[in-house]
Formats: structure tokens, C-alpha cells, sequence
């Protein structure tokens, strides 16, 4: 909560000058910068706890304004929005840099994370700018089973997957795990992600389906894989 409130003109307002106008506007003006329904509900009730330690404090003698502000409606279930370009850049940025390329191939071709473990260095066509889909894990096929897939790479995923390229230099693996050894399953995907995810200030939930792959994929954006 604190780098959205704190450094903020309303994080530096006068308890007087508070009026439910005022924090619907700023509230307002967060939900269309991209931040999450349930984001802005959380800075919403921040307010509300605020003010009501101001009041029983004896710091303020007015009403709990927090309490009249908007409340959004948190969708439950169901299909997730995209994000937008800059939300995923936001993310991105908050994943440790050696972990970024994967995480980004999750994000751009709506892999799950046994297709990305699995992945070979040849899956990645440089020069045709494709990425086949052809394996999960140590298995000759992905986990339903359907026959490889030669995805476009959109061009704002091209340096992960050449920094993939050159880190993965000695390994048959496109994303190595250590020693050039294929990924552990144990490693933290999904925690990775949620956490990155939060401190972008974008997502409290989603629902999780295969590791992190293609359920968190439909948030995170559009796809051309069906």
C-alpha cells in the first residue's frame, strides 16, 4: 500500500481537507492506471483503518469519509482480464533477472511450467522468430498430449529468449535448471509469480490450474494458442 499512498498527494493531505469526493477521485484515478478491483479495495480499506485509529485516537472529530468511498466489485471465477503491456513489464521487472526469460515464455506463449522445464534449445527457431511447443518435461510430448506447435514470438519476448539462448549455452535445455540439468519440479513457480504479481500491485488471486502456465497466462496476455 505504501507506493501507492505514501509520496502521493493524498498521501500528504491534511486530515481536513479529506472528503469522499476527494478519495473516490484518487481511487478512480488508480483502477484506470490498471491497478486490480481488489487492489483498490485494499487502499480503500487502508483509508478506512486510518481514520478510524484518527478518530479513536481523538485525532479527528469528523466522520470515517473512507467508509462512503466506492467499493469495486472483485470478479470471482470465471475468465481473468489481460493485462495490459505495461502491467506485464511491471511484473517482469519484480522477477529476479536469471528467472525473467522463463517467466517471460509463460507470459508470452502460454506455457505451462512443464513445457518451459522441458523445452530444448532447438525449440527456438532464431532466425523464423517461432517457438515449438513440443515436450513437457522430460516427456516427447506436452501434457495433454496433442502434437507440436510452432508459435510466433512477439517481439517484446525476442531478448528474453536470445538472453535464454546464450545462458543456456552447454545445455540441451532452453531454461536449465543447475548444472544444465533439466528444471527441478520443485522449483517455485507459482510463488515466484504470486509475488511478483503482488508487489506489481496487480493480483490478490487467481485461480491455478497447471503449475502456473496457461491459467495464469489469460491474465497475463492475449494468446495466440488455443
Amino acid at each position: 500500500m505504501q507506493v501507492h499512498i505514501q509520496g502521493s498527494e493524498i498521501g500528504r493531505a491534511l486530515l481536513r481537507t479529506f472528503r469522499t469526493e476527494r478519495l473516490n477521485a484518487f481511487l478512480s484515478e488508480k483502477e484506470q492506471s490498471g491497478l486490480s478491483a481488489a487492489s483498490v479495495n485494499k487502499l480503500r480499506a487502508a483509508f478506512s483503518r486510518a481514520f478510524s485509529t484518527a478518530i479513536s485516537e481523538g485525532w479527528w472529530g469528523g466522520a470515517n469519509v473512507a467508509k462512503t468511498a466506492k467499493s469495486r466489485k472483485v470478479a470471482r471465477g470465471g475468465k481473468g482480464r489481460a493485462l495490459t503491456a505495461e502491467q506485464v513489464a511491471h511484473v517482469l521487472a519484480e522477477i529476479p533477472e536469471k528467472h525473467r526469460p522463463k517467466v517471460a515464455a509463460m507470459f508470452g506463449l502460454s506455457l505451462r511450467f512443464g513445457e518451459v522445464a522441458g523445452a530444448l534449445r532447438t525449440a527456438y527457431d532464431r532466425r523464423a522468430r517461432t517457438f515449438t511447443v513440443a515436450r513437457s518435461w522430460n516427456r516427447e510430448t506436452t501434457k495433454g498430449g496433442g502434437a507440436a506447435v510452432a508459435l510466433p514470438v512477439a517481439a517484446w519476448l525476442v531478448p528474453y529468449l536470445e538472453q535464454a539462448f546464450a545462458d543456456s549455452l552447454g545445455s540441451r535445455y532452453l531454461f536449465p535448471g543447475k548444472r544444465g540439468a533439466i528444471l527441478s519440479r520443485n522449483f517455485p513457480a507459482r510463488r515466484l509469480l504470486a509475488r511478483a504479481l503482488g508487489r506489481a500491485g496487480i493480483v490478490e488471486h487467481y485461480r491455478h490450474v497447471c503449475a502456473v502456465g496457461r491459467a495464469v497466462a489469460r491474465w497475463c496476455w492475449p494468446t495466440t494458442r488455443h
